[in-house]
């Protein structure tokens, strides 16, 4: 960071990554961005967000932009679903409204769910196919739409990360429209669809009150950002390495002492060190400073262009089990 001329140091340990402020917009953006972000700056998804209307809990007492909404784990999905009373639907591989029976379901057959007053009378006969609510959905009264300066979406990778954390018992819900392959897909409802303020909208669920990582929403909230603490963070005065800490030597080194990685740095094993300072392919030992990809340098936080780099992506990267559980942080 700078200050005038002064240069910080700054140390991060891989478990203390920027938890509940960036999520995943659906199980499909979570499952395929290894594979979307390995040629950054370009992305490979074909997908382009257009448009994003992000609810959380009221907490502030400004209702301007206030509405009732409900939000759905499962809407949107056709894989990972967290209840198997919802048919997925394999006609289209992208999340959407008609990815499962979900939405048409709720308001085919749960008319009163409409009314935040009566949503759980509404939809308590579900209870019997084991969908609750804090889990499977959430009624959030007066929810606050964020405005767009209060949060950034990657449109191409399908994530946001919002500005100030959300606590605990914060639920998150979203709608969001996108083109793929010429073709407009929607998931949730907007504002602008049901226009009748009394009625609540139906989102799409990021986060709920209940926090439990056996549930596939867990997965959203992405564990692969760090902040640095700092702001506006100058490219030509950024280092960043990643060390592992030496059970033999005690000392720190930048690489894993692991048949096939021991000559790759930890930032080439982990996909932050693939190009050089012209964007060729071309590792050159620094890390990658991609603005809005591998870096926020607004707000001082680091991303990784892979989901799980110190849990399930270094397992594969090792590619041997009994060596993997040394280095490897899955739980």
């Amino acid at each position: 960071t700078k200050g005038g001329a002064q240069a910080t140091e700054f140390a991060v340990n891989v478990d203390q990554y920027d938890q509940n402020r960036h999520f995943f917009l659906s199980q499909y953006f979570y499952e395929n961005y290894d594979q979307f972000a390995s040629k950054l700056p370009f992305v490979s998804s074909g997908i382009n967000i257009t448009r994003v209307e992000v609810w959380v809990t009221n907490k502030s007492g400004r209702y301007e932009q206030a509405r009732n909404v409900v939000a759905f784990t499962d809407l949107g999905e056709n894989k990972n679903l967290a209840n198997s009373y919802w048919i997925p639907s394999a006609a289209v591989p992208v999340p959407n409204n008609n990815s499962n029976n979900l939405l048409s379901t709720i308001k085919e057959q749960y008319p009163d769910a409409r009314n935040i007053n009566t949503v759980t009378q509404a939809l308590s006969p579900l209870a019997a196919y084991g969908i609750e609510g804090g889990r499977d959905y959430e009624k959030i009264e007066s929810a606050r739409l964020l405005n767009s300066n209060e949060y950034t979406l990657n449109s191409t990778l399908g994530y946001i990360s919002i500005k100030s954390q959300l606590n605990a018992d914060e639920v998150l819900g979203v709608a969001f429209q996108y083109t793929y392959n010429g073709q407009v897909y929607q998931v949730g409802e907007f504002s602008s669809d049901i226009t009748t303020t009394s009625q609540s909208l139906y989102v799409k669920m990021l986060k709920s009150t209940t926090t439990d990582p056996k549930m596939p929403m867990w997965r959203l909230m992405m564990k692969n950002v760090y902040s640095l603490g700092a702001y506006q963070v100058q490219k030509q005065n950024f280092r960043l390495n990643i060390k592992y800490l030496s059970d033999t030597t005690g000392t720190q080194i930048n690489y894993l002492p692991v048949p096939g990685l021991n000559n790759l740095s930890l930032l080439q094993v982990l996909g932050l060190d693939r190009i050089d300072s012209n964007e060729q392919s071309n590792p050159d030992g620094f890390f990658d400073f991609i603005e809005g990809y591998t870096v926020i340098a607004s707000t001082g936080k680091i991303i990784f262009p892979v989901a799980e780099p110190f849990g399930a992506y270094l397992e594969k990267k090792i590619n041997n089990p009994a060596i993997a559980q040394n280095y490897v942080y899955k739980e």
